[in-house]
């Protein structure tokens, strides 16, 4: 009886454990066609950079930023974009930083500073789509963003992408 009630327990704990990591596991809806169809054959016009775009940013403004892939959200699409007059580690001579895409080399309020969000929008959230690796995109990719101020909150800054473009 003793037995039976402990392998009922485990049983009952093991069952609600696959449940939540069958849960995250779970893939996120197909977002891949509403991404894609925002990518862009040729680069827009009207390009400004990463620090100009926020120093001027008002929500609802249209814009189109250049800046290098910084970091990727996992399983949204959506990523940090950094000005290109950050030089990220792999641009310094000699460095051997194994991550440079972080900026590490760089002072993190000037980084933050020259750095904004950039997300891939349904309604008001970012679709669920790991996007690294996919559309061209990928950590120090050059990339235009057209898109709206979404949000504003201090000194970050949020454009829900319209469209963008990988530079070759």
């Amino acid at each position: 009886m003793f037995r039976s009630t402990i392998f009922l327990a485990l049983a009952a704990v093991l069952l609600a454990a696959c449940g939540d990591a069958t849960d995250e596991q779970t893939p996120p809806a197909a977002a891949a066609p509403e991404v894609t169809a925002m990518k862009l054959a040729a680069e827009p016009e009207g390009v400004r950079d990463v620090a100009e775009v926020k120093e001027a940013a008002k929500v609802g403004d249209e814009v189109v930023v250049f800046g290098r892939v910084r970091k990727f959200s996992e399983g949204y699409a959506s990523f940090v974009l950094t000005g290109p007059e950050m030089r990220h580690c792999a641009e310094r001579e000699a460095d051997t930083c194994p991550t440079p895409w972080d900026y590490c080399c760089e002072d993190s309020e000037d980084v933050a500073a020259h750095s904004l969000n950039v997300e891939f929008r349904e309604g008001d959230r970012p679709f669920k789509e790991k996007l690294e690796g996919r559309h061209g995109l990928k950590l120090l990719a050059d990339v235009v963003v057209k898109g709206k101020i979404a949000e504003i909150r201090g000194d970050n800054v949020t454009i829900a992408a319209e469209g963008f473009f990988v530079r070759p």
